[in-house]
């Protein structure tokens, strides 16, 4: 053993040297301005650079060294004991964001070992910038809408420095000029500019301060001031400029103004396309239940998690493939792209499946003919979140339409709201587009409802109330943006919250990562359902009452499972239906016949102590054995799996049949910019 231990320490420090820096590898001191403080800069200086977070700043040495709320952060000479240095190590800090790499820990380690000394005071960390700091754009008092290009000259920045950006006194980012190198490798102009896209659209970020958390908002139209601060290269604050600009996103119109309303593009759009975003956003809490039958007592509380939550995220490339233009009837192209991103409580999956395309024909009004392939998947378009007029319609006046509600891939339905009245709220820029707002609220609605990612199927889901907002757009005569907030209770059956799924088997969560290229519709991993540990192998479906969400033991199938090489033991046996355990008519082992229902040797042996060890399943009743069907009644015997089923020992008549949730439902659906969808295509 100790030949071994020898030769991965002498492989390791042969890696660290080989890894380590270069001032390092040159026998160089280490310098806090040069080699420090950028660490501190570029990994730290969101929570500690402009504002501090538990008091402790890392823009200059002075505000190193003095540490935060909890005393001093850095102990000279001694890198072990600095709590930054523990904090760094534990890749607990920076909570969010890249951690430091090995090389910047060594870094760091290397400065406070050689005793944390300030070099920070000569020139290179006081040296002024060439030129006064200034916007060079947006220009003082113009007006502005959803997308703002700041621009600060390169020059206006001290060697080593940076600046930071502000939105109406609230901290929004810090930025570093690009380097040398950089600007020699992407061939930039000498002098080109640092430039932020400043969204309108999108909330200004919290920040926590010494004073207070301040709260996310929007960006109202009006006067807004943009602030620059720009930093030394030791941290000291430069320069600070101002510039107001008046947002207007909102465009004004008059009262009676008719605007376009319908669906489709002429013939010269056809060929068009662009990619849609998809998020659907399931937050349900468990509520009350109902028994399942009447008898005194008190019925015993329903199994399944007491909270389910699903997030998914997909996109969708659709485009016009032709046009009726007498009617304006346009026929469609669909594609879910792969993956899928779903997160099922805190786990996440990237799920791939397959991208064929799905056809469909579209009136003005947003009336679908769907094939029969998507009836028989029960997908809906993505287009059409509403029914349009399918004519002019003055902004003054209300129009009744139906709502639908598209629930993704794992929740493969539509919930529908019918016979609404919508509200055309006003006009405004999105996406460079005149888009028309408008409003719906409701509050009833029902749908049966499938949860894939944790076993539900068949679920009554109740709208108890609901708000959606659409931007339409009257240039390209399609939907931009639509946001849904609905609250509602979603009604389970007991039986399918009692197996895998989210919280029932021990260990269970979500299965593996789909199998790639696997078809819509076959929506399980390999080997078991989403949400049961992986399944048992080769299982198809257990019989009814079986505590797994899909298949039976190896070589299982449905009904016919058991063990292998296992003879019929009765009607139920082990999850499987009408299978033994090995060895054949003997049931387990030495044992004789199981007896009618029971999954174990009821004679002649069977499993030591006449069923399983203490009797039935863990923490069953003694020397017995499940009911009928090869797993414990819901809320009869005590044990089951480990955990129990529902309500153990109480009488199964009056298990709960129904589990209610209250939810929060919200779904969003948004075309992408063409920088985004380069965004996340260089990110996959």
């Amino acid at each position: 053993m100790t030949a071994p231990r020898f030769g991965t320490a002498i492989l390791a420090i042969g890696l660290a040297a080989v890894a380590a820096p270069a001032h390092a590898q040159a026998g160089r001191t280490v310098s806090f301005s040069k080699d420090v403080l950028p660490i501190f800069q570029k990994r730290c200086q969101l929570c500690h650079g402009v504002d501090s977070k538990g008091g402790l700043k890392l823009d200059s040495y002075e505000n190193v060294m003095l540490g935060g709320t909890k005393g001093q952060d850095i102990m000279p000479g001694n890198p072990g004991a600095s709590r930054l240095v523990q904090l760094v190590e534990a890749r607990t800090m920076p909570p969010t964001g890249m951690k430091l790499t090995p090389i910047e820990i060594f870094t760091v380690r290397t400065w406070i070992q050689a005793g944390a000394k300030d070099d920070g005071s000569g020139a290179s960390g006081n040296e002024n910038a060439a030129k006064p700091l200034e916007i060079t754009e947006p220009k003082e008092g113009a007006t502005v809408r959803e997308k703002v290009k700041i621009a600060v000259p390169r020059t206006a920045i001290p060697p080593q420095g940076f600046v930071a950006l502000y939105i109406d006194g609230r901290f929004k980012v810090a930025l570093a000029p690009p380097s040398d190198d950089e600007i020699a490798e992407k061939k930039m102009p000498a002098d080109a500019p640092i430039n932020y896209i400043w969204d309108t659209k999108a909330p200004l970020l919290a920040v926590q301060s010494n004073s207070a958390v301040q709260s996310d908002r929007n960006v109202t139209d009006g006067p807004h001031v943009i602030e620059i601060r720009s930093y030394k290269g030791n941290g000291g604050e430069a320069e600070t400029v101002q510039c107001q600009v008046n947002v207007k996103n909102q465009i004004e119109y008059v009262s009676n103004k008719p605007v376009k309303l319908w669906y489709g593009l002429g013939p010269s759009q056809v060929g068009q396309q662009w990619m849609l975003e998809h998020t659907v956003d399931l937050q349900a809490t468990s509520g009350s239940s109902g028994p399942r039958g009447f008898g005194a007592g008190a019925a015993p509380a329903a199994a399944g998690p007491e909270k389910i939550s699903h997030l998914e995220t997909s996109k969708y490339l659709v485009s016009l493939e032709d046009v009726v233009e007498a009617t304006g009837t346009g026929f469609w192209r669909e594609r879910r792209e792969s993956p899928i991103v779903v997160t099922v409580d805190n786990q996440k999956k990237v799920v791939r499946l397959d991208t064929s395309s799905r056809y469909y024909s579209m009136e003005r009004t947003g009336e679908v003919r769907k094939t029969k392939v998507m009836e028989r998947e029960s997908r809906e378009p993505i287009l059409n979140p509403i029914d349009l007029p399918g004519r002019p319609q003055r902004m003054n006046e209300t129009f009744t339409t139906n709502l639908r509600i598209n629930l993704g891939a794992y929740i493969p339905a539509s919930l529908k709201v019918d016979r609404l009245q919508a509200t055309l709220e006003g006009i405004e820029w999105f996406q460079g587009e005149s888009c028309v707002r408008i409003r719906l609220t409701y509050l009833a609605g029902t749908a049966k409802v499938d949860i894939k990612s944790v076993n539900i199927s068949g679920a009554d889901f109740e709208i108890e109330s609901g708000t959606s907002t659409v931007w339409f757009s009257e240039a390209t005569q399609r939907v931009l943006k639509v946001e849904h907030d609905v609250v509602g209770n979603l009604s389970v059956d007991v039986a399918q919250l009692s197996g895998g799924g989210a919280g029932g088997y021990p260990g269970g969560g979500m299965g593996g990562e789909f199998a790639p290229g696997m078809v819509e519709g076959a929506m399980a991993p390999p080997g078991g359902a989403f949400g049961a540990p992986g399944g048992y192998p080769g299982g198809g479906a257990p019989a009814f009452g079986a505590p797994f969400g899909g298949g039976g033991y190896p070589g299982g199938a449905a009904g016919r499972g058991g063990y292998p090489g296992g003879a019929p033991g009765g009607r139920g046996g082990y999850p499987g239906g009408s299978g033994g355990y090995p060895g054949g008519s003997g049931g387990y082992p030495g044992g004789g016949r199981p007896t009618f229902g029971s999954p174990f040797a009821g004679s002649g042996g069977g499993y030591p102590g006449g069923g399983y060890p203490g009797g039935g399943y863990p923490g069953g009743f003694s020397g017995g054995a499940p009911m009928f069907g090869g797993a414990p009644s819901f809320g009869g015997t005590s044990g089951g799996y480990p955990g129990g089923y529902p309500g153990g020992g109480a009488d199964p008549s009056l298990a709960p049949q129904k589990k209610r949730y209250h939810v929060n439902l919200k779904v969003k659906t948004r075309v992408l910019e063409p920088e985004e969808i380069a965004a996340k295509k260089s990110q996959s």
